[in-house]
């Protein structure tokens, strides 16, 4: 993983954090929204802020600050009564990726999402081709 670590993201992380997702909304997302940063901002505090129960926000950093992240919040199933994890935001710098980072990244997703956020449906949005095959 290039010298880099994975950990929870913690408030101070909120300036570099937005830089990726918009990244993540302009390269990864084809949308045609226009990323707004007030907006990100708001939703990544809420995010971060959230019992650890209830939503995730998982940081790749190196010496050179933050190179990736991977959020996820808890929400009722729009079709049965089961509880389930959806990710909102998966994106690592072109520069950093590696099968073997984001097979960490969606390990330690899965594995938070099933043994402490209690889950029994966890979603992926998988939008890189690459990473399909995991």
């Amino acid at each position: 993983m290039r010298n880099g670590k994975l950990r929870l993201a913690s408030l101070e992380d909120i300036d570099q954090a937005i830089p990726l997702i918009v990244s993540f909304v302009n390269e990864e997302m084809n949308s045609p929204e226009t990323p707004d940063e007030e907006v990100i901002r708001n939703t990544a505090v809420s995010l971060i802020s959230k019992d650890i129960k209830e939503s995730l926000v998982l940081v790749y950093e190196t010496e050179e600050g933050l190179q990736g992240i991977l959020s996820a919040l808890v929400i009722p199933s729009i079709f049965s009564r089961l509880k389930q994890s959806l990710e909102l935001c998966f994106y690592i710098k072109p520069d950093y990726r590696s099968f073997k980072l984001y097979k960490e990244m969606i390990s330690l997703y899965e594995q938070w999402a099933e043994e402490v956020a209690g889950v029994e449906l966890v979603t992926l949005a998988l939008l890189d081709p690459r990473v399909e095959a995991l």
